[in-house]
């Protein structure tokens, strides 16, 4: 089903909900009628074909072709009641796609149990039509939705919700909730207390869609008004914004009709002068590429102190399927943003994914999706993770995912709180009970987070910076990056993190060797603070020597105790510090020519990090250097020119220099 476009962008301009004044529908001929409601459901303007086709179904009752044309509109438009009693009462025999069109109304009621079985009954009878094989294979997986639904919807709830209390709720779309302090909260809305009816050729005088500021009095919220960002966006339709992590910065969705009549997005920056915003810039086609709607902005920090991740909305080119998720580093010394790529099939799915937020408390990327299991519509959904790389998302579940829509949800300031938008009934309504978003806010009333602190301590003095990070281990065994902080000046560090899953904690300085912690909180629910306090020892930059390596004479095959001596010492050491990289370097003594001594050593060297990396440790981290007979660390022949056998014997050694860390980038 083709989802409502103004929300896929976030919007819904006031030509999708007009339509001809009601006492001028009586002087059009029913042929007219017909033409303007089939052009009206092309354009996909529902609200405006609904009013000419109830117009034309008053005066000819009998067409049952547009009546079930009504039908398909009033599901478009959102209103599940009208749509479903239409398509209950269609003569299948001439328009057996009905009780499809049925069960998925149904599932968007929340009638999970009749979808199931309206599903069952449809893939018995759509039997010798055309696609059939098609639409009972779907219906089969509607019959899937509505079971996971079903349980869904029973699942203990976390949160308490409520439709936002005040004047900020009209019967237009409001959506895009974003907190910019304790007690304001901007949102976009066309900001209208009635629904504007219009007359054709008006459209070029409609209002634009705007941010809006609600301002929190005791447990309301009071309307104070449009909340003006710069002149530069006045022709424009804004659909959502973001700030970067220190605040600095301000990315904005804006939209505009092109000349096809699309509504396009691209993402603005705005550069925080005092209280106000300096002129607009376009950020560049790594981020908006060309031809296509990019919108929907949310930053996450970096993986380093000098970048952040910008995550959006964009339908651009190998994707995979309708909207998508994408991200784009952004480097803030050299203010560049990286090629955009696709966050990957963890996340996105053959529907739409939608109004990506990430939540700096949590280190949880919420977003919204038809694609993945849900309650049906619109779903909100969690996952942890970096980049392209992340765990499977998890539903949030009721109540506030519902049967409905729920989009565009976003945290307050201690991640506990928050705001979202949902087309649920309830709110203020036009024509149905299910048409528009309202915003509603939430309270979680479980134990959210573990607390996880402690003070380093440093063998020898302290190198700033020293950072702690914390990795998710997912399904896989794999290690997901999920955040860093840095610890003070006394090495004190606090970080908070979500109950139910299992983390690596790493230290992370470029001088300090690495302390590791594996956290296991799968059973463990319960608001708890885990004290961690590692002591750092300084990284030796110096060849360290790794004993008892040998080989058999002028081969390059480890020798069973060499194998033991390297899983004693350096497996160990190289798994306690899963962000150095190593140089494993091995040396021969002088004899035999130079060229076989350098070739024989480059052999054992790599035979060293084989070996290493059939126990599970990343290539990227080991390099094999063959030294020859270059560099001696004792003589060969003695001053009288004899043989030195503990010299040789000290020069066909092998050992290891730190050459570094991985990059997390390097791992995506």
């Amino acid at each position: 089903m083709n989802v409502f476009k103004q929300i896929l962008l976030g919007l819904m301009l006031l030509w999708q909900l007009g339509s001809m004044a009601q006492e001028s529908l009586s002087v059009i001929s029913n042929g007219s009628l017909k033409r303007y409601a089939i052009s009206a459901e092309r354009e996909k303007n529902y609200d405006t074909g609904i009013q000419y086709l109830k117009e034309y179904l008053i005066r000819k009752p009998s067409d049952q072709q547009m009546k079930f044309l009504l039908g398909k509109m009033f599901m478009e438009n959102r209103n599940y009641q009208e749509a479903h009693a239409i398509f209950l009462e269609m003569n299948q025999g001439k328009f057996p796609l009905a009780p499809f069109y049925q069960g998925e109304m149904e599932i968007r009621m929340g009638w999970y149990s009749n979808a199931e079985k309206t599903f069952n009954d449809f893939r018995k009878s759509y039997r010798g039509e055309k696609n059939d094989d098609y639409y009972r294979r779907l219906a089969k997986d509607k019959i899937e939705v509505a079971q996971t639904a079903d349980t869904l919807s029973k699942r203990e709830p976390n949160y308490l919700v409520e439709r936002l209390k005040g004047d900020v709720n009209k019967v237009y779309i409001e959506q895009s909730p974003l907190l910019i302090s304790s007690s304001d909260l901007i949102y976009t809305s066309l900001r209208s207390d009635t629904m504007i009816r219009i007359s054709k050729g008006s459209f070029s005088e409609l209002p634009k869609r705007k941010f809006h500021l609600a301002h929190k009095e005791g447990n309301t919220w009071k309307y104070k008004g449009e909340y003006s960002i710069h002149p530069f966006f006045d022709d424009y339709n804004l659909s959502s914004a973001c700030l970067s992590p220190n605040g600095d910065r301000l990315i904005v969705s804006a939209c505009k009709n092109g000349l096809d009549g699309q509504m396009m997005c691209q993402l603005y920056e705005l550069i925080r002068n005092g209280d106000l915003w300096e002129s607009p810039t376009l950020l560049p086609e790594e981020v908006n590429a060309k031809g296509t709607s990019n919108t929907q902005p949310t930053f996450a920090p970096g993986c380093k102190s000098d970048r952040e991740m910008l995550y959006f909305v964009s339908e651009r080119p190998d994707g995979k399927g309708g909207k998508d998720i994408w991200y784009s580093t952004y480097y803030i010394v050299k203010k560049k943003y990286r090629e955009a790529r696709n966050v990957g099939m963890k996340i996105n799915t053959k529907g739409d994914e939608l109004s990506p937020f990430y939540d700096k408390e949590s280190a949880q990327l919420y977003f919204s999706s038809e694609g993945h299991p849900g309650l049906g519509g619109f779903d909100l959904y969690a996952t942890q993770g970096y980049m392209g790389k992340w765990e499977t998302p998890v539903n949030i579940g009721p109540p506030i995912n519902s049967a409905s829509d729920e989009l565009f949800y976003s945290t307050g300031v201690n991640g506990t709180n928050g705001f979202f938008t949902s087309n649920r009934s309830g709110g203020e309504i036009d024509q149905s009970s299910t048409c528009c978003d309202d915003l509603y806010q939430f309270k979680r009333t479980d134990s959210a987070f573990t607390t996880l602190e402690g003070k380093l301590q440093f063998l020898s003095p302290k190198s700033n910076p020293v950072f702690v990070e914390v990795f998710l281990k997912n399904d896989n065994g794999d290690n997901l990056f999920v955040k860093r902080i840095q610890v003070d000046s006394n090495g004190t560090y606090t970080l908070k993190l979500l109950p139910g899953k299992k983390y690596e904690v790493l230290t992370n300085s470029e001088h300090l060797l690495t302390e590791s912690l594996e956290l296991d909180l799968l059973n463990m629910f319960n608001q708890q603070i885990v004290n961690w306090s590692p002591v750092l020892d300084e990284i030796n930059k110096d060849p360290i020597v790794i004993s008892d390596i040998n080989f058999e004479f002028n081969k390059a095959q480890l020798t069973e105790q060499a194998k033991i001596s390297l899983d004693s010492f350096l497996l160990p050491f190289l798994r306690n510090n899963p962000t150095l990289k190593v140089e494993v370097g091995a040396h021969t003594d002088n004899k035999g020519t130079a060229a076989f001594n350098q070739q024989l050593s480059q052999k054992r060297a790599e035979s060293i990090c084989n070996h290493l990396m059939d126990k599970g440790i990343n290539a990227k981290r080991l390099t094999a250097k063959g030294y020859g007979e270059l560099v001696p660390i004792e003589p060969n022949q003695l001053s009288d020119g004899s043989d030195n056998p503990a010299g040789r014997a000290l020069n066909r050694r092998s050992e290891i220099k730190i050459k570094g860390r991985v990059e997390i980038e390097e791992e995506d």
